[in-house]
């Protein structure tokens, strides 16, 4: 039973970091230019907007993969360790 226990813990301590570390990216992401648009001329500054939301886009397609990747993967482990945890708590009553 206590190996069941510390498996449920385990995953439970990986999912809440995987969403802690799926929340900071999401939030660290700089969507800021750095690039003043007064120096460019319409093409080059045409050409910077599209990089900068190809870099937003493929980041934010990062964290939507990540968070698909803790549904698929994490949680039905979670599910099975603690119906596991419950099948031996009602086993020893």
């Amino acid at each position: 039973m206590f190996k069941v226990v510390s498996n449920v813990l385990v995953i439970a301590i990986m999912l809440v970091a995987f969403i802690g570390q799926t929340l900071a990216f999401n939030s660290a992401m700089s969507c800021e230019t750095s690039v003043e648009s007064s120096a460019l001329g319409f093409s080059e500054l045409v050409k910077h907007k599209i990089q900068t939301q190809l870099i937003v886009i493929i980041q934010k397609t990062a964290v939507v993969l990540n968070v698909v990747i803790m549904v698929v993967l994490v949680l039905p482990m979670l599910v099975h360790y603690g119906y596991i945890l419950i099948l031996k708590l009602n086993q020893r009553e």
